[in-house]
């Protein structure tokens, strides 16, 4: 038999498994489902505080209760938050006032600071630097890479391609001779291009800071006691068998000292 509501004579569907209730929970008569109504009642009838906002994406007006002491909803719906497409309007305000803002050189060092280095140990930066120093980039050599590369097997030179060097020579010669063959363009030639000329586009870089930051790297690695060896795209093109007599006499003269 079907068991029924002590209060309403109905068939009670769900019983509880722990009180094995006699009741619907639904009645009238219930004493327990009187006082949840009477509650709920109560909490509808108080006043509250109400405050109209419009909302960052749509741009629609919605009511905001205040919740404790705070009125923290942002968004007319829930669609709204989890979009991700912006307001036009508003990321048009934003884009112009950050790249006016961008502008003044200060600002952008004062960004780059704050990010560069953020959470990072000593140990963690050396582990990066050297990781860095394994990477071979660009992948596949050059055209005049290769010329280089033929050249010394020619003369049975042996050598190591991107030796984990700082700068990341094109051809290392042991026992200490650093070779790098540098593109016109990615290195900018000072016979073609001019000491305020803007180099790769997207870098925004000037000719005098791609020189500086080469030169940079031959002093620590003569501070280091290698021998830095550098040629121009051009001449490799116009004359490689001269490179090859540069970088043999290079090789033969510590032989010749010991």
């Amino acid at each position: 038999m079907e068991q029924q509501c002590r209060f309403c004579k109905k068939p009670i569907k769900y019983i509880h498994w722990r009180t094995f209730a006699q009741h619907c929970g639904t009645c009238d008569s219930n004493p327990n489902a009187i006082i949840g109504r009477k509650k709920m009642a109560q909490k509808r009838t108080l006043p509250r505080d109400k405050q109209t906002k419009t909302c960052p994406r749509c741009d629609k007006k919605f009511i905001v209760f205040k919740l404790k002491s705070e009125f923290t909803q942002k968004f007319c719906s829930i669609y709204c938050a989890h979009s991700r497409t912006p307001n036009k309007k508003t990321k048009l305000k934003t884009s112009l006032s950050m790249k006016e803002y961008y502008k003044d050189p200060k600002h952008r060092e004062a960004a780059s600071l704050r990010q560069t280095g953020k959470m990072l140990t000593t140990e963690t930066k050396q582990k990066i630097k050297n990781a860095r120093l394994l990477q071979i980039i660009p992948f596949k050599d050059t055209k005049i890479e290769k010329m280089v590369q033929l050249e010394l097997q020619r003369r049975d030179i042996k050598f190591i391609k991107h030796a984990p060097l700082l700068g990341q020579p094109d051809i290392f010669i042991e026992p200490n001779i650093c070779v790098f063959v540098d593109g016109d363009y990615w290195h900018a030639n000072p016979s073609i291009y001019k000491s305020n000329k803007r180099m790769s586009g997207k870098l925004n870089i000037l000719a005098k800071d791609i020189w500086k930051k080469d030169l940079q790297i031959n002093n620590y690695l003569k501070l280091k006691k290698y021998k830095v060896l550098r040629f121009w795209e051009t001449d490799i093109i116009k004359n490689i068998n001269n490179i090859g007599n540069i970088i043999e006499k290079e090789f033969k003269a510590p032989l010749v000292q010991q």
